[in-house]
């Protein structure tokens, strides 16, 4: 999404804000690009998903539609010959009572059909007068309820990460930066209390950035999740910022412009140009930027059609960045359609 001033996103499900946190991962891609991932997807996340950019200028948003499909059985045989199926579960047990679905697809559409199945105790087990032994449960693998998030913190910071995880049997956990295995000690340290598994670090230094990851596995299946520490320093100095702005330009075919502006930052920023969202290429011609001091110009020769757009100014030090948009527009010449 693109907008001036830079839009605000929001994401919604149902019509009630999403924040980031726990399965929802929003994130603010390169140039515009907004994303909202969902960690172990489940039945109630389905729904209506609306995304809204707004800035003072107006709102647009766009809204689709999640619809989640419960997995396919995968502990009994099923079998498909002259167009009849069959699903055979042997030794059924208490547990196998619910309602059954046989889902049929094609490129064409789909089609399914549902039955009831109930399971009796054996009538011999329960006139013994013994209790019935507790019917094995079957394995389920494991399912992160919570995922991990990106985080960022300062040097120094004290840093607790936690997934919730289930499983039958009850998972094995173990925790990862960048690839390889972290080893309990004074600095890192595990904490379980019952499906929550957490990870804490005592006090993080820059050496801790990077991609934490928590595994759970058991006899049915594994499972992971991701996140990144980022661990920031103190910063000196100032972000840059604009003294003065460039301005918008009108202008005919063949005309030369200028766009300037004055900056400042500590460190003195570096500037970049880019026309709709893509670094101006020294390679396409027809312009040059020029700097005095702290005064820059960007200077169009002979103006063509492919010159006029959106250009943005964007200014990076170490302490952080900003920018600032303008547009070149094209006049369009008597008895000739627009150029733009």
């Amino acid at each position: 999404v693109r907008g001036y001033p830079e839009p605000h996103v929001t994401w919604h499900r149902n019509g009630q804000p999403i924040t980031s946190g726990g399965r929802f991962l929003l994130d603010c891609g390169v140039r515009g690009a907004f994303s909202l991932v969902i960690r172990a997807v489940c039945e109630e996340d389905k729904g209506k998903y609306t995304c809204e950019a707004a800035n003072d200028s107006g709102a647009r948003q766009v809204t689709v539609e999640l619809t989640v499909e419960e997995q396919p059985i995968q502990y009994a045989h099923s079998s498909c010959e002259a167009g009849v199926a069959e699903l055979h579960i042997q030794d059924a047990l208490p547990e196998d009572d619910g309602t059954y679905t046989c889902l049929a697809k094609n490129t064409v559409g789909q089609a399914s059909c549902s039955a009831r199945v109930t399971v009796h105790e054996k009538k011999s087990d329960r006139k013994s007068g013994y209790p019935l032994p507790a019917a094995p449960s079957k394995p389920v693998a494991p399912l992160f309820l919570q995922g991990l998030s990106d985080l960022k913190v300062m040097d120094g910071s004290q840093v607790t990460m936690t997934v919730q995880v289930s499983g039958n049997p009850p998972p094995e956990v173990i925790w990862l930066h960048d690839g390889n295995e972290i080893q309990e000690s004074e600095d890192f340290h595990f904490e379980q209390r019952g499906t929550r598994h957490s990870l804490c670090i005592q006090e993080v230094f820059p050496e801790d950035t990077g991609t934490y990851t928590c595994e759970a596995w058991n006899s049915a299946g594994e499972v992971r999740t991701h996140a990144v520490l980022m661990v920031q320093e103190p910063q000196d100095g100032t972000q840059p910022w604009f003294i003065s702005k460039p301005r918008s330009v009108t202008t005919s075919l063949g005309q030369s412009v200028l766009m300037s502006c004055a900056i400042a930052g500590d460190p003195f920023p570096t500037v970049h140009w880019l026309r709709d969202g893509k670094a101006l290429s020294k390679d396409a011609g027809h312009f040059e930027v020029l700097q005095n001091e702290d005064v820059f110009t960007l200077v169009l020769k002979d103006v063509q059609p492919w010159h006029a757009g959106q250009y943005e100014i964007l200014l990076k030090n170490r302490v952080g960045e900003c920018s600032c948009q303008v547009s070149l527009t094209l006049q369009s010449s008597p008895g000739r359609a627009p150029l733009r």
